[in-house]
């Protein structure tokens, strides 16, 4: 879970590269297929595997959740949990990365990716 730091840090760095519309360019770098096969190095959400049993495991996941979406949100100063755009838009990415990850039609995996492309408004 510590790995949220590392997809904060990135997604930060891909939102200050856009030009003009910060969504659709973390969508073009998280929906593209290099993020897509590099499973082991990819987004530490996307990688999850269920529930956090263990507290310590579960604060840290929130609190990298919290941040990230206040990174989409760019909103850093309210409380994200309370932008119902920036849950749906972060729930669709990382569904759309793991429902490509587990097909092994790479053109399904394709059409998951790009049918994701555009934020939720």
């Amino acid at each position: 879970m510590f790995g949220l730091n590392e997809n904060e840090a990135v997604w930060r760095t891909v939102q200050e590269m856009a030009d003009g519309n910060p969504y659709r360019a973390i969508a073009d770098f998280y929906l593209s297929a290099p993020h897509l096969s590099h499973r082991g190095k990819g987004c530490a959400y996307a990688g999850h595997r269920g529930p956090c049993h263990r507290d310590a495991v579960r604060k840290a996941f929130e609190h990298g959740l919290r941040r990230t979406l206040a990174l989409l949100s760019e909103k850093l100063a309210t409380e994200p949990e309370e932008d119902t755009t920036a849950i749906r838009n972060l729930s669709r990415l990382v569904g759309a990365v793991i429902l490509a990850r587990a097909v092994d039609d790479p053109a399904l995996a394709e059409d998951i990716l790009r049918a994701n492309q555009e934020p939720e408004s």
